[in-house]
């Protein structure tokens, strides 16, 4: 499974996952002009929050289901 980010503003960004616990269990740091696609076919199915915060400060969360 892949998670594809779509916003066009050159500015860096970092997206973290969380599993229903609140523990982080993936993170990474993007750049969000390139249209960055994440692969989390590693993680097991569940249930995760994804928290993503763009270098001006803005938060979007989403929750996200793996089957």
């Amino acid at each position: 499974m892949q998670l594809k980010i779509r916003d066009k503003r050159n500015v860096p960004a970092s997206m973290s996952l969380y599993d229903l616990s609140g523990r982080e269990v993936y993170q990474i740091n993007i750049n969000m002009a390139v249209d960055p696609t994440i692969d989390i076919s590693r993680l097991p199915q569940g249930l995760y929050q994804v928290v993503l915060t763009v270098s001006d400060r803005k938060v979007f969360t989403e929750k996200v289901l793996k089957n």
